[in-house]
């Protein structure tokens, strides 16, 4: 009792000093809090692996040790299923590393973590995977750095029509940052980013919790915007290719507004107004 008194403490102490890192000494591991919200790793196809996957060395796991002592230890990827000549997603498996010294208690697990890895064409930005970003309520699909493009992102409810994420989201150079609350729980949803006169494949996912997007689909298909006399349709088969604007907000034309729409939320210092769809 008095040992898991301690680490209750400890864990306490863990959320008041968040992001604080402590290295100790040595000593028994009595509680091990492990890493979340891990990035997804982006990696240019035929690229440099070690290059594109230096995002996952921040991350660690916290360990609480039984005189006291807050420390973070590092996870040691396991990147063996990676194939950077195949572009897809793929998933790398990590472990805590116990420098000479430190030990599990009894009954202590360091659990294994996962972090996905996309590898990518260099001019075909993908939204094939994600993470969430907690502290910012985002819901985060990297590609690889770009430069001199236009981005722009569009999201469709099942059963809606597609809307401009103008206001909703933003694309920048190295990702398209949607958030949480522009969705609700339960529904399904299409989501897709335009660049130049090209587009992503459609993300088709659900919606199952704040954190989690079940991903249900990811194909080639057409936007269609506009009122029918005047559409404009874009299509995802065509295929990569570079231009020429500087990327930013996404700001393309809006189509028709799904139905339904909920209660409206302002964000903090933007001077917008944060709608679900």
């Amino acid at each position: 009792m008095k040992k898991a008194g301690i680490c209750l403490l400890f864990l306490a102490l863990l959320l008041f000093c968040r992001g604080k890192k402590v290295y100790g000494q040595g000593g028994v591991i009595c509680m091990v809090k492990p890493p979340y919200d891990i990035p997804v790793a982006v990696v240019q196809e035929q690229g440099n692996l070690a290059e594109g996957v230096r995002i996952l060395d921040q991350i660690s796991y916290t360990g609480f040790l039984e005189q006291g002592e807050i420390c973070t230890f590092p996870v040691v990827w396991d990147f063996s299923k990676v194939n950077i000549g195949q572009t897809g997603v793929y998933q790398a498996e990590g472990r805590m590393e116990l420098p000479q010294g430190y030990s599990l208690g009894t009954g202590v697990e360091a659990p294994k973590v996962y972090a996905g890895v996309s590898v990518q064409k260099k001019w075909m930005p993908e939204i094939n995977a994600y993470y969430k970003m907690s502290s910012a309520g985002l819901f985060v699909f990297p590609w690889l750095d770009r430069e001199n493009e236009d981005m722009q992102g569009y999201l469709k409810r099942e059963g809606s029509s597609w809307i401009s994420l103008d206001g909703y989201a933003m694309c920048e150079r190295n990702a398209l940052y949607l958030p949480s609350r522009t969705m609700r729980l339960g529904n399904i949803y299409e989501l897709a980013v335009t660049y130049g006169d090209s587009m992503t494949k459609i993300l088709r996912f659900l919606y199952t919790d704040q954190r989690t997007l079940e991903i249900l689909s990811y194909r080639p298909g057409t936007l269609e915007m506009g009122e029918p006399e005047k559409k404009s349709v874009i299509s995802s088969l065509k295929g990569g290719g570079r231009s020429g604007t500087v990327p930013g907000v996404c700001h393309t034309k809006r189509g028709k507004p799904g139905a339904g729409s909920g209660n409206t939320e302002t964000i903090s210092g933007s001077g917008k107004h944060l709608r679900e769809i």
